[in-house]
């Protein structure tokens, strides 16, 4: 299956940036630089709570995640293999390791920045920073139109509700017209 178009990733990054920007003036102590070892303890950290694995089969790529040092941002291949490359714009911000991992919790199917991906991305915020940490990040996609919930399922009409509700769309249409004459 092919992936769908990355269409919500700029509104992503954007509520992630507020939401950080956010977090580090109630909690300064959260801006420090990480090293490698301290992304892989902390991805490891990840992969042993609870609710992350139990709702999220792909938790266990982060126990063995290879965790990689480059001169750009963060980056990651979900789905395809457990890496994660961070440069040092990346390890000042400790959101980007979730960031990457939430790409490692994700489907290969998914889009990149799609629902699946934000879901997982609030629960790696609440595992790691807490409840009103999550309610930060949540609060700023809300505020940035980001789907971050699973879709509704659409309801299928039977060909017989259809002509009905094309009936009354046509009545609706015709008394309008004829209201506006």
């Amino acid at each position: 299956m092919d992936r769908e178009r990355d269409s919500q990733r700029s509104k992503v990054y954007a509520a992630e940036r507020a939401a950080w920007a956010e977090l580090i003036k109630l909690r300064p102590e959260l801006d420090v630089t990480y090293t490698k070892a301290d992304a892989i303890r902390e991805l490891r950290a990840l992969a042993e709570r609870k609710r992350i694995t139990t709702n999220y089969p792909r938790a266990l790529w982060l126990a063995k995640v290879e965790v990689t040092i480059s001169n750009r941002g963060g980056s990651c291949y979900p789905g395809w293999t457990p890496r994660i490359r961070l440069g040092s714009w990346a390890r000042t911000r400790h959101f980007v390791i979730l960031h990457e991992a939430a790409h490692q919790l994700q489907s290969r199917e998914s889009s990149a920045h799609g629902w699946e991906f934000c879901d997982a991305h609030l629960a790696l915020w609440r595992a790691r920073y807490g409840v009103d940490a999550a309610k930060v990040l949540e609060h700023h996609y809300k505020a940035a139109k980001v789907r971050y919930r699973k879709p509704r399922a659409k309801k299928v009409l039977t060909p017989d509700q259809k002509a009905v509700l094309s009936e009354r769309l046509a009545v609706a249409r015709a008394a309008k017209l004829g209201k506006g004459a």
